[in-house]
């Protein structure tokens, strides 16, 4: 009687069990040898093939030096990079949940769809790097460099962004929902459609961003430098924007119903003066 090759058993039982496998986009990772599962980030267990040396990441520590290395898909879980080289690496999808990244040189690395859930990045050198659709929830990234990077589609909900450089940054249809982005520099960035629902954008630096109908809603601007910026149709709707600076800034079509203004005659010539369309002249008020 013809019996089926284990390979072929363990697969057709995770397909009827686990739902479907993207078998060919699997990772090496371990000496055991394991696999990341790249719909779930779930280790499978398979038989290592002869000559193999799968790399899991370990006897990295700080300081590594990997620049240019590629590890599309690697398990890099509560890796501890504190500090290494990642210059121009490839970490397509890869898994580094809580993995510590503080002080990383990641310049130009492409972390695309990676997962950093709770990953600690504070410090680090992203700039110019690609994280479209990383996932980077609750994320430490307080004082790291991010000018220049793509971050289309991202989510950062719930991540610390305290200090960090995003200048020039493309994060649209990102989601900053509830995240810490005090003190952000954010000179230049492609905020379009973003969802900074409840962040904390206290003393912000937004000079000449585009937050083209961004969610803003309830979210923290007070104090915020939004000289320049374009707010074309964003959603203010209780947000706080007291004290913020919005000199020669593209206002239109914004309902300033529910929005937090410093009170009595500042709140009236903003709505009057500084929330006019772009196109009205400097002494046009708004009903």
């Amino acid at each position: 009687m013809y019996s089926l090759p284990s390979s072929i058993v363990s697969w057709s039982l995770s397909v009827l069990f686990c739902g479907p496998v993207l078998a060919a986009s699997y990772q090496e990772v371990g000496p055991a040898s394991e696999k990341v599962d790249p719909i779930r980030y779930r280790p499978v267990k398979t038989a290592p093939s002869a000559g193999e040396h799968p790399y899991d990441g370990r006897g990295l520590g700080p300081g590594a030096k990997l620049m240019g290395i590629s590890l599309p898909w690697a398990y890099l879980q509560r890796a501890d990079l504190i500090g290494a080289d990642l210059r121009g690496a490839d970490l397509v999808y890869a898994d580094c949940f809580q993995a510590d990244l503080t002080g990383a040189d990641l310049r130009g690395a492409d972390l695309s769809g990676a997962e950093l859930y709770g990953a600690n990045l504070a410090e680090a050198d992203l700039s110019g790097a690609e994280l479209t659709e990383a996932f980077l929830y609750d994320a430490n990234l307080t004082g790291a460099n991010l000018s220049g990077a793509t971050l289309a589609g991202a989510s950062l909900i719930f991540a610390t962004l305290a200090g960090a450089d995003l200048s020039s940054a493309d994060l649209s249809g990102a989601d900053l929902s509830g995240a810490d982005l005090s003190g952000v520099d954010w000179s230049g960035a492609n905020l379009e459609g973003v969802n900074l629902a409840g962040a904390d954008l206290r003393g912000a630096r937004l000079r000449k961003s585009s937050l083209v109908f961004a969610n803003l809603i309830d979210a923290d601007l007070s104090g915020a430098d939004l000289t320049g910026a374009d707010l074309t149709g964003a959603d203010l709707s209780g947000a706080d924007l007291t004290g913020v600076d919005l000199t020669g800034a593209n206002l239109d079509g914004i309902d300033w119903e529910n929005v937090g203004l410093a009170g009595g005659d500042r709140a009236g010539s903003l709505k009057a003066e500084e929330a006019r369309p772009a196109s009205a002249p400097a002494s046009s008020a708004l009903p």
